[in-house]
């Protein structure tokens, strides 16, 4: 079965084209019986219904609701149109950053590595890519259990959202054994004077 068409209701503040491009679904053309471009598959579609959610929240729409689609088949039963229906909600704005718990470096530190910023749109992407540089500083001085968790106070008035990320650094981890395999021709220890962590 071909997708003929994916239309958008609701997608007043981000273009549907934006929303087409990150799904893995897309419509069919002239082409589709050679590069299979535009075949419906229902596995991929129900990730894309959570790719469009994920987009808006990159967005800071953090609110936004992706309806069940509704699915049309033709008359000769070879192609569907696809409808799909968004109450985005409104765009939240990051408040304040801040940060709390198991603090090995301070808070300007941490700040610095932060690409979230205060009154920038909340973007979801970002906050992922800021817990794990958080996370790499701990993972530097071996607290390879540390976790991160961002802990956040929506103001629905302000349209902001505080975060705070919380960090439980847990135990600090030694490195115990360093095992080389398959140097038949260079001795173990021409190696590991090349390496920069010990046993």
């Amino acid at each position: 079965v071909m997708v003929s068409d994916i239309n958008f209701l609701g997608a007043k503040n981000v273009p549907a084209e934006d929303l087409k491009a990150v799904m893995a679904t897309q419509e069919g053309g002239y082409l589709s019986f050679i590069t299979s471009t535009g075949t419906y598959r229902e596995e991929a579609f129900q990730r894309d219904l959570q790719i469009i959610q994920m987009a808006y929240f990159d967005r800071g729409y953090i609110n936004v609701r992706v309806d069940k689609p509704t699915v049309t088949l033709s008359p000769d039963k070879r192609r569907i149109s696809i409808t799909i229906r968004v109450d985005e909600g409104e765009s939240f704005k990051v408040g304040k950053l801040d940060f709390s718990g198991d603090l090995l470096v301070g808070k300007d530190v941490l700040h610095a590595r932060m690409q979230s910023k205060e009154a920038e749109t909340f973007n979801r992407s970002l906050l992922a890519k800021d817990i794990q540089a958080i996370t790499d500083i701990y993972y530097d001085q071996g607290y390879a259990y540390a976790n991160i968790t961002p802990v956040t106070a929506v103001d629905a008035e302000a349209k902001t959202i505080d975060l705070t990320f919380d960090v439980a650094k847990g135990a600090q981890v030694t490195i115990e054994r360093i095992d080389i395999t398959g140097n038949t021709k260079t001795r173990d220890k021409v190696i590991r004077r090349q390496l920069r962590v010990f046993e």
